[in-house]
């Protein structure tokens, strides 16, 4: 990802931080999100040669979304954590197919920016896991809680 790294710091963003290779990328600006979520997706499908969702959190919304984890415990077994990051607020979330997708040992939990999934059988083998987005009815994107708080300690840096 040090083709990315480059490439935005070329913009001028400074303390540019890219965490493995699926373009989770830390930096600091003044700008505006929507101004950095442009530059990134035209960095991106320039550098790349691709189009795909960006999605930009301020350092606040992203600490407020690790403080609001519902499932504390779960953090012990991070890889069976799962936060999406909301684009939007769910407005009108179609708990019907929630509800009827979750394994019972799944649970799950709706904030204004995230969705956490927690799945002690792993993620592989959630049905719930495919239909959030749809569920939900905005654009999110997944990580682990090994990867949200490698970004939050990168994030404070």
């Amino acid at each position: 990802m040090k083709t990315l790294k480059t490439a935005l710091e070329s913009l001028g963003y400074t303390d540019v931080e890219t965490y493995i290779q699926s373009g989770n990328v830390v930096l600091k600006s003044s700008d505006r999100l929507a101004k950095i979520e442009t530059d990134v997706t035209d960095v991106v499908k320039e550098t790349f040669g691709f189009e795909c969702g960006i999605h930009v959190l301020s350092r606040d919304d992203f600490s407020a979304i690790i403080t609001a984890n519902p499932f504390k415990e779960a953090t012990q077994i991070p890889k069976s954590l799962h936060v999406y990051c909301l684009k939007s607020p769910a407005i009108n979330p179609d708990h019907e197919v929630l509800g009827a997708f979750k394994k019972e040992d799944e649970a799950y939990a709706l904030t204004d920016l995230a969705f956490y999934l927690h799945t002690p059988s792993g993620l592989g083998t959630s049905k719930l896991a495919e239909k959030i987005e749809k569920a939900l009815k905005v654009t999110a994107t997944a990580r682990n809680w090994n990867t949200v708080m490698a970004l939050s300690r990168l994030s404070l840096k």
